[in-house]
């Protein structure tokens, strides 16, 4: 579906607590010219350090006005063409959408989980080209006998939607699905950061890194998610068969 102006309204449902709960407001037209805003909800009886606890700052609203690559275009519009939308307003426990085309409201797409996926990468793509965060990062190193066998960088740009694994031998891009898929996959892993390691690891294991000085190795500082206990098996065959 082709469009001239395109608004994607969207806020977490009423259940979604301070300081979590957001709204955001994405606005874009042919050109690409987007209008972003994101703001944090019902703040004002939170201190400080209530907020700072939960790993937020007073200053986490964004805004930016500028240009995407134009490959969003085509992203949207085949998201636009294969979203049906209804009228009727969800419940309290339900997150917020409008969606207006050319100044029609199409109303709530039916897929919501499709579509927060999408405003997620959207707004991962806003960061990354308004340099307000780097693009992910990943690295996987697997040492074996005090010897490095494998050690992957994978890399994963929300700008342009471009995603590539390197290792010691090649370097290959990723289809987007399969690189998104990847970090999905990652995340679900119970992460440990008490039992994470500060220092380039020297001893025998599988670790992963996400571009700062923090290693986390599978097993004794990335565990099982509750209720999935082949998890790290599938994860070490996804992380070895990056490249």
């Amino acid at each position: 579906m082709a469009f001239s102006n395109l608004i994607i309204k969207f806020e977490t449902s009423d259940s979604i607590p301070a300081p979590f709960s957001y709204q955001v407001i994405f606005q874009t037209n042919q050109s690409q010219l987007i209008d972003f805003q994101l703001h944090y909800t019902n703040r004002e009886e939170l201190s400080d350090e209530e907020i700072e606890q939960e790993g937020f700052t007073k200053g986490d609203d964004f805004a930016w006005k500028g240009e995407l690559n134009e490959v969003w275009k085509t992203v949207i519009e085949d998201a636009l063409n294969s979203t049906k939308f209804k009228k009727e307003a969800g419940n309290e426990f339900e997150d917020f959408w409008e969606i207006s085309v050319d100044g029609v409201i199409k109303g709530i797409p039916t897929d919501s989980e499709k579509w927060g996926f999408l405003l997620q990468e959207l707004q991962q793509a806003v960061f990354e080209t308004a340099k307000k965060e780097k693009p992910f990062e990943m690295y996987f190193l697997n040492i074996v006998n005090n010897r490095i066998v494998t050690n992957t960088e994978f890399q994963v740009h929300f700008s342009n939607r471009k995603a590539t694994a390197t290792s010691q031998e090649q370097r290959i891009i990723l289809e987007w699905e399969d690189a998104t898929a990847i970090i999905e996959k990652v995340f679900l892993g119970e992460f440990l950061p008490e039992k994470a390691i500060a220092t380039f690891p020297v001893k025998n294991g599988k670790y992963l890194n996400f571009g700062d000085e923090i290693w986390y190795q599978i097993g004794p500082s990335i565990k099982n998610p509750h209720g999935n206990k082949g998890y790290l098996k599938e994860l070490e065959g996804v992380l070895e068969n990056l490249v």
